[in-house]
């Protein structure tokens, strides 16, 4: 049969029209199914970077000037100075600390070793307002002790102090406050409890700018790994702490008291191996996320947001999807938030050199593998703060050669003010606020497509409706043919 309507009334077309207006309003707004959501981070002007990073090699120095180098940590100076710190062995084969400074355009200025026993080893390094150089590490002067020693820019040595602990301590992490005052965290054994477990204990010490120690903690039943200083010169070491619970920040005072912890709640276990704070105080922690499956334990790079109260936000793992052995050392932050991870990852048989760049919503969004020998280790990795080129080093060599030889690796890095969402590249994975989701960042106060299309949907149709029924006539004839 036809349906005719008789159309003879203006308030008929009033309603018409107020109807194809929202009706096209709703077309406009609802988002294109292939289109990545435009949702994440609408409070936010900064854009994460796309997954056509402008991020690229620009180049590789290996150290060569002994048998064996390894380099552990990185940092750039306020002129774009690259120093590494590590260990290298001597003449006399002994141990000692690696210090060498390299141009930004890959030239190297000088290098400098120091020895004041026959294990010497450096792990972390950190440069004051001045341009002075802390390195930390371990000594051995009957005993491995944790050391500090102080240089000049140009590699003069200004000083030292060895923290006499008992057995064996090493230092593995230094952060400098506002004022320059120097923290160094590390750990060792304390004691040996009976049937010969080892009980782990770690320290947290303050010193001077001419490293006077001012007061040091003792922290029991913990590894601590890395250490940095916040906005209001608060101290916060990372590690794993298993007194009572499963703390893995610890937060002091400048002046050593201690205020609060940061606990892992999650089901996974972790490693924690560095952390990073912004200029908002969110912290950052790296390392490695582990699950044992049918015997076989299994490592994933991963990173964690917390807020500036210790609030969990999200967590991210990648692995490479081979044997799984992946780990993540070290990271930082560039200038508009993202953030960067280095470690290694097995491929099957050997072991490359990683780079992972995620942005602030915890997405992944470039990965990059380095392959130089069969063994290459990222550990260390620095951000220069005017340029936000990025310094990757660490140690390569073959299996079954005993000369191991240390490298650094320049990224230029573009970063730039983007409108396009990345898509997730590798095997990444993402908790967000403890839900295992891969793209749950919409705001709850924000209104999407779908809701405003709703919303113009019903007042078009509520605007017919206030139309009398008694203007249309519909009259129905059958249809004959």
């Amino acid at each position: 049969m036809i349906i005719e309507l008789k159309m003879n009334n203006p308030k008929f077309w009033t309603g018409a029209i107020i109807l194809i207006f929202f009706l096209s309003g709703a077309v406009i707004f609802i988002p294109d199914s292939n289109a990545q959501d435009q949702g994440e981070i609408l409070d936010n002007p900064i854009r994460p970077k796309s997954s056509e990073a402008s991020i690229s090699l620009e180049w590789v120095s290996i150290f060569d000037q002994h048998p064996y180098e390894s380099v552990y940590a990185v940092a750039t100076d306020s002129f774009g100075d690259v120093y590494l710190v590590g260990d290298c062995d001597s003449d006399s084969m002994d141990f000692d600390i690696l210090l060498a400074k390299y141009h930004k355009n890959g030239s190297l200025l000088w290098s400098r070793q120091w020895n004041q026993s026959v294990a010497d080893s450096g792990f972390d390094i950190a440069i004051d307002s001045h341009g002075d150089i802390y390195v930390v590490g371990n000594s051995y002067r009957g005993n491995i002790l944790p050391c500090i020693v102080k240089f000049d820019k140009n590699g003069k040595d200004l000083g030292n102090h060895t923290w006499n602990a008992l057995l064996g301590y090493r230092s593995y992490g230094v952060a400098l406050d506002s004022k320059d005052n120097v923290y160094i965290t590390g750990n060792g054994v304390s004691h040996r409890e009976e049937y010969g477990n080892l009980i782990w204990n770690s320290f947290l010490i303050k010193y001077n700018s001419t490293l006077d120690p001012e007061w040091e903690l003792m922290i029991p039943q913990s590894l601590s790994s890395d250490i940095v200083v916040d906005t209001e010169d608060n101290v916060y070491i990372a590690g794993s702490f298993h007194a009572d619970t499963y703390d893995i920040v610890r937060k002091f005072s400048c002046e050593g008291v201690s205020l609060e912890n940061i606990t892992w709640h999650g089901e996974e276990h972790i490693s924690v191996n560095a952390m990073v704070i912004d200029i908002d105080n969110n912290i950052y922690i790296t390392g490695t996320n582990i699950t044992i499956s049918e015997g076989n334990m299994k490592g994933a790079m991963m990173v964690l947001k917390y807020s500036p109260e210790g609030i969990f936000q999200w967590m991210s793992s990648w692995h490479n999807g081979f044997n799984d052995e992946s780990s993540a050392f070290d990271l930082c932050l560039d200038s508009i938030g993202n953030i960067y991870l280095t470690g290694r990852a097995s491929n099957l048989t050997t072991f490359d050199s990683i780079l992972l760049q995620y942005n602030r919503t915890g997405n992944l969004v470039y990965t990059s593998q380095w392959d130089n020998q069969d063994y290459d280790s990222s550990f260390g990795i620095a951000i220069d703060n005017s340029s936000d080129d990025l310094y990757i080093t660490g140690a390569s060599h073959d299996f079954g050669d005993p000369n191991t030889d240390a490298f650094i690796l320049k990224y230029n890095n573009s970063v730039e003010f983007q409108d396009s969402i990345p898509s997730e590249i590798g095997n990444n994975e993402s908790t967000k606020n403890g839900s295992n989701s891969q793209n749950n960042n919409k705001p709850n106060n924000s209104i999407n497509g779908y809701n405003l299309a709703l919303i113009l949907l019903s007042i078009g149709i509520i605007s017919i409706l206030l139309i009398k029924i008694n203007h249309f006539k519909v009259s129905l004839q059958p249809n004959w043919s």
